[in-house]
């Protein structure tokens, strides 16, 4: 029985990467349930989410190109720029941009 599973052919799907090309700031804060202190936090998080939606777009691209073996995805960390991830999640030291973004109010 051993050797008959050992030969037995599978075949495992891997999950296909969510088209985020029609993705907006509105989606984002609607899926994520986000809401910021003032325009400015809204602003900088707004900036902050349209850069990592890039990257992500960008290497879904390499991907379904063939260039890349992985895929990105836009989660809720993707409106913290590099500081703010490194300053929250991290511990690493803080900035001014870590410190503003702490305006985000979560509903």
């Amino acid at each position: 029985a051993l050797a008959a599973l050992s030969t037995t052919p599978f075949s495992f799907a891997a999950p296909a990467p969510r088209d985020f090309s029609n993705y907006t700031w509105e989606d984002y804060k609607r899926q994520f349930s986000r809401s910021y202190a003032n325009d400015a936090a809204d602003v900088h998080a707004k900036e902050s989410f349209q850069a990592s939606l890039a990257a992500v777009l960008h290497q879904n691209g390499e991907f379904a190109a063939g260039r890349s073996t992985w895929w990105a995805s836009i989660n809720a960390h993707s409106d913290l720029s590099e500081a703010e991830f490194n300053a929250q999640k991290k511990g690493l030291s803080t900035s001014r941009a870590a410190h503003e973004h702490a305006l985000l109010v979560v509903t």
